[in-house]
């Protein structure tokens, strides 16, 4: 996407980002896959008048110097990371500094640790995570997530030691409304956790290989539950998700 009639600009070119981060009117950068971009780069860009988005996935040479350098952007709204291994807990401390951080991911990022995914987990507005193939971080990582207690929307997605036992930290989030889980080790036991969650809407299960019978009963349960994707789930029959619609004759089932 260019610069005419937007504020978002994606660019592979490390000469075009030099000419693009001279512009003050941008507000989201989209630099997912430029493994040339390097600390000094970014930091050229975070000195402007609004920067809301900003998009470092597969940025392989990002080191904590570029978090840190982010202390200034007090309306970044949405930070994306991964693939950086320089990223450690040192440089997430520094995000306790950016108020207005209301959506943080983290794509294949080998170096979180549950120790760096608390700071995360402490700031303020945080309302989604996203946690893709953090395969480092296993189950008791998200023992940390209920510290944060606006949650609404959680996705972790192709994560290792991701199992039942950690539902039981999930089930705190009292304000969580969608849940992804794709391609997670659950069976389906740990659903029970979330059975009091009055505002979870969503559920996605895909790929969830060995969700079973046990699951049927806590997602009866869910009071607010409106749709759960249970694609490619070969052990979850269709009888299981009928008797799960008959709970609530407005819930969507997708199999």
């Amino acid at each position: 996407m260019g610069l005419l009639g937007s504020r978002t600009y994606r660019t592979d070119s490390r000469p075009g980002f030099a000419a693009l981060a001279r512009s003050k009117t941008l507000e989201n950068f989209g630099l997912m896959g430029c493994p040339r971009l390097t600390d000094a780069d970014v930091s050229a860009i975070v000195d402007r008048p609004r920067l809301i988005g900003l998009d470092l996935r597969l940025c392989g040479q990002i080191t904590d110097a570029t978090l840190t350098s982010l202390a200034g952007s007090t309306e970044l709204a949405e930070l994306r990371l991964g693939g950086s291994a320089g990223v450690t807990e040192a440089g997430l401390v520094a995000l306790k500094e950016l108020p207005a951080l209301e959506h943080v991911e983290f794509f294949i990022q080998k170096s979180l640790l549950p120790a760096g995914l608390k700071h995360v987990a402490s700031l303020p507005k945080l309302r989604r995570l996203t946690l893709v193939g953090c395969n480092n971080l296993g189950g008791a990582g998200v023992e940390v997530l209920p510290s944060a207690a606006g949650l609404q929307h959680v996705t972790i997605l192709n994560c290792d030691g991701m199992d039942d036992a950690a539902l039981a930290a999930l089930g705190k989030l009292a304000q969580l409304e969608t849940l992804n889980l794709t391609n997670t080790a659950l069976t389906g036991s740990g659903l029970a956790h979330l059975a009091t969650l009055s505002h979870l809407r969503r559920l996605n299960l895909t790929d969830c290989k060995q969700l079973a019978e046990q699951a049927v009963e806590p997602m009866g349960k869910m009071p607010a539950l409106l749709e759960v994707d249970v694609t490619r789930t070969e052990a979850f029959t269709p009888a299981h998700a009928q008797f799960v619609r008959n709970q609530n004759l407005q819930r969507r089932v997708i199999e």
